[in-house]
């Protein structure tokens, strides 16, 4: 992926314009507890989203939820030129959300603390992002990972195995979001190659690179580790920050 990074985590455009070929990657912050921002950002969702959040037993999980989704809408709302409450999602196979009737390719994730939304024409796309602040992960290597990267693992410093994996953990989660698989593509029937180019990594399957795919490293404030690969070698790879004071938000009810 030897895209341009132009902007890194300003502020987001309220009309930004993606050209054929372009990848953006907004950061958001997800409150620790429910506020009067998800009050408001609440309506913003619909039925489904509404009811996935009231049946969330943690506030804080509710808020996350409200904050990410509200704002996966706001941030797509912004290049279509439409109301975030507007959007109508269609939903894949293998549940990986799309809008209909447009190019745009898009990918949520969101983690303790933070989301990160990619949005990209053409596509697919997908992205990951991880805190490292979690608990350490890296026994799972050997169960998800495939033998070259769990032996990477082994051979590491053991003070820089959870950040080892973490970041082959977010490329490779990526990888799958962006095929819209979800669990039914094991972890590893595929590998993650890093190359000499900063932040830039392959996919291997079958004993073949898969150069149709792009993956690269996000650069992102800690505690975070992220990740996006999206099938065509993008010309720029913009960055920003999205926040809930800058939506329009409908007075709607709240849970």
């Amino acid at each position: 992926m030897s895209s341009r990074i132009t902007r890194p985590w300003s502020d987001g455009p309220q009309h930004p314009r993606l050209a054929d070929g372009d990848v953006d990657i907004w950061h958001l912050t997800l409150p620790s507890s429910w506020n009067s921002s998800c009050d408001e950002l609440f309506g913003l969702l619909d039925q489904r989203e509404q009811d996935r959040a009231r049946q969330m037993p943690r506030p804080a999980d509710q808020a996350s939820h409200v904050v990410a989704h509200a704002g996966l809408r706001d941030v797509l709302g912004r290049y279509l030129g439409a109301a975030p409450q507007s959007l109508r999602f269609s939903t894949g196979r293998h549940g990986k959300p799309y809008l209909a009737d447009t190019r745009l390719s898009f990918s949520l994730s969101h983690t303790t603390g933070g989301a990160l939304v990619a949005v990209s024409i053409p596509g697919p796309v997908g992205v990951d992002v991880e805190s490292a602040t979690g608990p350490d992960r890296s026994a799972l290597a050997d169960r998800f990972f495939s033998p070259r990267e769990a032996q990477v693992l082994r051979t590491t410093p053991e003070s820089d195995v959870p950040s080892r994996f973490l970041t082959y953990w977010t490329c490779k989660e990526s990888f799958v979001k962006a095929l819209g698989l979800g669990l039914s593509h094991p972890l590893n029937r595929f590998e993650i190659r890093f190359t000499d180019a900063p932040r830039q990594a392959e996919i291997w399957s079958a004993g073949r690179r898969r150069d149709e795919w792009h993956v690269r490293q996000l650069e992102l404030p800690p505690p975070y580790v992220g990740a996006v690969t999206v099938r065509h070698r993008p010309r720029h790879l913009r960055t920003w920050t999205w926040r809930p004071q800058s939506v329009a938000r409908p007075a709607l009810p709240t849970p």
